[in-house]
């Protein structure tokens, strides 16, 4: 294995949470020569979609309208605004979908695996990398 600090690399992703490994697919979907690197500070990628939902992982909410969704991300806000725009919650489904997932939308509204597990999530992305 090549000494890392010898490598120059098509893309760094800095964090193995999902935005990061998303990131990562989406690169490597593109330009399928990349070299590309995950930097995660944990022994684990995606530790944090384990739990997420009680278990459960709610990947998204049922709302397709950017100005309304930025609403249920009180920390992100309208600095997510335009990147919803480009990649909506419909988006999100459609692309786990053509990967073997289905989803089912509880009451408030946000899209759970069928299975119930967020090892679902998790094995469809690391698939994937």
């Amino acid at each position: 294995m090549a000494n890392m600090r010898e490598h120059s690399f098509d893309l760094v992703v800095i964090g193995g949470g999902p935005a990061g490994i998303f990131a990562a697919i989406q690169f490597a979907e593109r330009f399928p020569d990349a070299d590309i690197v995950v930097l995660e500070k944990t022994d684990r990628l995606l530790q944090k979609v384990l739990i997420s939902g009680g278990g459960r992982c709610n990947l998204t909410h049922d709302c397709n309208d950017p100005r309304e969704l930025i609403n249920y991300y009180p920390r992100g806000g309208k600095s997510l605004l335009n990147t919803f725009y480009q990649f909506s919650p419909k988006d999100t489904i459609r692309w786990f979908n053509t990967h073997g997932v289905d989803f089912y939308i509880d009451d408030d509204g946000c899209y759970f695996p069928t299975t119930n597990r967020s090892q679902t999530i998790i094995e469809v992305l690391l698939n994937r990398t």
